[in-house]
C-alpha cells in the first residue's frame, strides 16, 4: 500500500501487516532468517518499536493521524470541489513467539472526516485471524479467517456516485479460507480454497441488494526448485461466483491457468513473476463471455544497501455492474502494474518515488478507462515509537465516457506513533 491509496479498505490490511510485525529481538532474529526486505521495511534498531510482551505473544498497537487535502473530492471532469479531510487509523496486531506453528490476530480501523462534504465520511474496518499449521516438517496448513468493511471511492470505476454530492457505497466482505503445501524433497504441491460473501449496504435511497453475491475459489499448485534460488510452478484455479438476486444474472464461472517462477537471489533480487490465461462463462446467453491473457506478481531489487527497486502487477477479470446505453458489461479486464523506489537518505529519514498505470476495458461496451497515478512520499523516523510522512499524488483518467475523466492533486501529512 505504499505505492498509492486505491481505497481505505486495503489501506488497514498494510496497518494490521504494520501492527504484526516482530518486535525488536523476533526481528532481528526474522531478518537473519530472511534478508530478502527492501528498503522501507528494514527495521534500524535505533528506530524499531519494541512491541508489548503478553505471555508467548507479542502485541503492537499504533496510531497513525493524517491531514488530507484532495483538489477534487468528487471525481468530476469539470466544476470540481476540494476539500481537506482527517485520515484515523489506529491498528493493534498479536503475533506468536512458538518453535512451532503460529497464530496472528489483526484489527485495524480506518475513518475519513471530511471538513465540507460529508457525505465523503467512511468508517473502514479489517480484522483477521490466521496462522500456520506445521503438521509435520513437510506438511503446513495455513486457515484465514477475515471481516472487513470498505467503501467505493468516488473515483472507483464501478461506483455509480462519481460526481454526486451524496451518501458513498460502502460494503461488508467475509472470507473464510485455507490452504495446505506438502514438500516432496526439491517438488512440493499446494492445494486451497476459499469462500467470501460481499454484502453492499444501501447508499442513501440507493439499494445495492443486486451486488451482494457468494465468491467461492480453489486451486492446486505443483512445484520444482532445481536450485535453492529458483522456483519453477504452474498453477490451476477455478473460481465461481453466485449472485443472491436475479435482477442482473451474473452468475459466472472463470478458469485460471498460470505458470510462475520465484527469484531469491539473497537480498539483492527476488519476487514472483507468472503469466497464464483467464477465462470468464455468464450463465446468462445474452451476456459476452470474458478471457485475456494475465500477467502478475511482484520483484524486488535492492540495487544498493540503500535503494530497492519494486514492481508489481496484476492483469484479471472483475466482476462489474456498469451500464452504457442500455447495456450492461459482463467483465472488466483490469491491468494494473507500478513501479516504486525507495531510498534511505539518512537511517531515519526515507524517500519514495511511484507511479502506477491501471487499465479498465469494460466487455460489451464500449468504454475503456486509462488511469495514471504518480508521486512522491517522505518518511522520517523521530524514534522507536513516532515517524512522520509526506507526500503528493497527481491523479488522472482518460475514459470513452467524458464524466469519467477526471484529474486530482492529493496532498498528505501525517504522525504515527507505535509501542
Amino acid at each position: 500500500m505504499t505505492k498509492v491509496r486505491l481505497a481505505g479498505r486495503f489501506v488497514l490490511l498494510g496497518a494490521i501487516a504494520v501492527a504484526v510485525s516482530a518486535p525488536d529481538s523476533a526481528a532481528a532474529q526474522g531478518q537473519a532468517d530472511n534478508p530478502n526486505i527492501p528498503v522501507q521495511n528494514r527495521r534500524q534498531p535505533d528506530y524499531r518499536p519494541l512491541n508489548l510482551r503478553a505471555g508467548s505473544f507479542f502485541i503492537a498497537p499504533q496510531m497513525s493521524v493524517d491531514g488530507v487535502y484532495d483538489s477534487n473530492v468528487f471525481a468530476r471532469n469539470e466544476n470540481e470541489d476540494s476539500d481537506v479531510y482527517t485520515v484515523l487509523r489506529p491498528a493493534i496486531g498479536a503475533r506468536s513467539d512458538w518453535s512451532r506453528h503460529a497464530l496472528n490476530v489483526g484489527a485495524a480501523l480506518e475513518a475519513g472526516l471530511y471538513s465540507d462534504f460529508n457525505d465523503n465520511n467512511y468508517i473502514d474496518l479489517e480484522a483477521n485471524l490466521g496462522g500456520r499449521i506445521d503438521v509435520t516438517r513437510n506438511d503446513v496448513i495455513t486457515p484465514t479467517l477475515s471481516v472487513s468493511r470498505g467503501h467505493e471511492g468516488r473515483d472507483d470505476p464501478e461506483s455509480d456516485r462519481v460526481g454526486q454530492n451524496d451518501d458513498i457505497t460502502q460494503f461488508w466482505e467475509y472470507l473464510l479460507g485455507a490452504s495446505y503445501r506438502h514438500d516432496f524433497n526439491r517438488f512440493y504441491g499446494i492445494v486451497r480454497g476459499d469462500a467470501t460473501r460481499i454484502s453492499y449496504e444501501e447508499a442513501g435511497d440507493v439499494s445495492n441488494d443486486d451486488r451482494d453475491r457468494y465468491r467461492y475459489r480453489t486451486g492446486i499448485r505443483f512445484g520444482y526448485k532445481p536450485v535453492a534460488r529458483f522456483d519453477g510452478y504452474v498453477d490451476a484455479a477455478y473460481r465461481w461466483v453466485r449472485y443472491d438476486t436475479s435482477t442482473n444474472n451474473n452468475d459466472n464461472e472463470a478458469y485460471i491457468l498460470r505458470a510462475g517462477v520465484g527469484v531469491d537471489i539473497t537480498s539483492i533480487l527476488f519476487g514472483d513473476l507468472y503469466v497464464g490465461y483467464e477465462s470468464v462463462d455468464y450463465e446468462d446467453d445474452d451476456r459476452d463471455d470474458a478471457s485475456t491473457p494475465i500477467v502478475g506478481g511482484g520483484l524486488t531489487w535492492n540495487v544498493t544497501p540503500l535503494t530497492s527497486i519494486i514492481f508489481d502487477s496484476q492483469v484479471d477479470i472483475r466482476e462489474t455492474r456498469v451500464r452504457q446505453d442500455g447495456e450492461e458489461a459482463s467483465g472488466r479486464l483490469r491491468a494494473d502494474f507500478a513501479l516504486n523506489v525507495w531510498h534511505e537518505l539518512l537511517r531515519n529519514l526515507l524517500v519514495n518515488g511511484f507511479v502506477q498505470y491501471v487499465r479498465d476495458d469494460f466487455e460489451g461496451i464500449d468504454r475503456t478507462d486509462d488511469t495514471y497515478r504518480l508521486g512522491t512520499r517522505l518518511r522520517y523516523l523521530v524514534n522507536r515509537n513516532f515517524s512522520l510522512d509526506g507526500g503528493y499524488t497527481f491523479v488522472t483518467r482518460d475514459s470513452d465516457v467524458a464524466d469519467r475523466e477526471y484529474d486530482k492533486h492529493v496532498i498528505r501529512v501525517g504522525i504515527t506513533a507505535a509501542l
